[in-house]
């Protein structure tokens, strides 16, 4: 089939066909990443984002809550104190995960 056509156009034919099918993989493999960047952004916005607010609720209740113990265990703060002060933050707990849920 290529020996029909002249030196140049066989260059041109064997040059040109392998660059253009590199140039559209090549495009193909951007829209695809630029469609996976929206959709890593949209799931980023509606649920990440969420969740990074509830951890943080998280790490500050724990925090809190170990500074508690820590104040019973070395008899600064009295049984009482601890106790009132777990059930204030179970209750605070029970409320987020109400206000989440809706």
């Amino acid at each position: 089939m290529l020996s029909k056509l002249t030196i140049a156009k066989r260059l041109m034919l064997l040059v040109i066909v392998p660059q253009l099918t590199i140039i559209l993989i090549l495009l193909g493999n951007h829209v695809s990443s630029v469609e996976k960047d929206r959709l890593f952004t949209t799931l980023y916005q509606e649920h990440l984002a969420i969740l990074s607010d509830v951890l943080s609720v998280q790490r500050m209740l724990e925090q809190e809550g170990m500074a508690i113990l820590n104040q019973y265990r070395t008899g600064w703060k009295s049984y009482q104190m601890p106790k009132v002060k777990w059930k204030h933050y179970l209750s605070v707990l029970r409320h987020i995960g109400w206000c989440l849920s809706r």
